[in-house]
């Protein structure tokens, strides 16, 4: 073999040799460019994953946040609302020990403190009381047809409560004659007590509201009215 055969053997030893390491190199790029892919898609799921984990202890630190804030002020409002219970367990304690002091004691005291309470519950303003304040103007004062009207409906009133009285008394003229005021011999022996007891009765529950006993003495008046008209016609009296 001369020398140019076997240059040529060599040289294409050479390439084919090169050719090979190319191509294995050329694999080895590639499959290095897949595995890079791979990496960078692990660390894209990885970057995610800690960002969601990130966020989830974001979220944790403010519910904790919040959950405590609602811890103090639930403690805060319970402690305002015991205060407030004291308080007004203080105020009932205080309240009762001025009640029970002041309560009436005896039979004697409870009767005068229900009788005076029961004396001022319905009691009839004063017609002549005034009606505006100290304080009120010209402007507040009322008109004068305004104020006649007042004094009217509480003379009307007034009126109203003074004809029952009116006609209680009328019940004593079958006892008025010759015999006297309150004759024994009139209609029975417990009348005169009667009328006197449902006349006195009325006139101490004037200022009490006492529609049913006014309507009571009412019919009581008009029964015995008609009664005397009768005996007098009758010829009886």
């Amino acid at each position: 073999m001369d020398a140019a055969t076997a240059t040529a053997a060599v040289a294409d030893c050479a390439e084919s040799t090169l050719l090979s390491k190319a191509e294995n190199l050329l694999r080895r790029a590639e499959d290095a460019v897949v595995e890079l892919r791979g990496a960078a898609e692990e660390l894209r799921g990885a970057a995610t994953t800690l960002k969601d984990a990130c966020d989830v202890i974001r979220l944790a630190t403010a519910v904790r946040a919040v959950r405590a804030g609602a811890e103090e002020e639930a403690a805060r409002a319970g402690s305002e609302e015991d205060a407030q219970r004291a308080g007004a367990e203080e105020d009932a304690q205080r309240a009762g020990a001025e009640e029970e002091a002041a309560r009436p004691r005896g039979c004697c005291g409870r009767i005068k403190a229900w009788w005076k309470e029961w004396r001022q519950s319905g009691r009839v303003p004063d017609l002549e009381a005034p009606l505006v304040g100290n304080e009120a103007t010209v402007a507040d004062l009322p008109a004068a047809g305004q104020e006649s009207d007042r004094r009217s409906e509480k003379t009307a009133r007034c009126s109203a409560m003074q004809s029952c009285a009116l006609f209680a008394s009328l019940t004593m003229l079958p006892y008025m004659g010759p015999g006297g005021v309150l004759k024994e011999d009139a209609y029975s022996s417990s009348y005169p007590a009667t009328l006197l007891v449902i006349f006195y009765c009325h006139w101490s529950l004037f200022p009490h509201s006492a529609v049913a006993f006014r309507a009571l003495v009412f019919v009581s008046a008009t029964l015995h009215i008609s009664i005397f008209i009768w005996a007098c016609f009758d010829g009886d009296m």
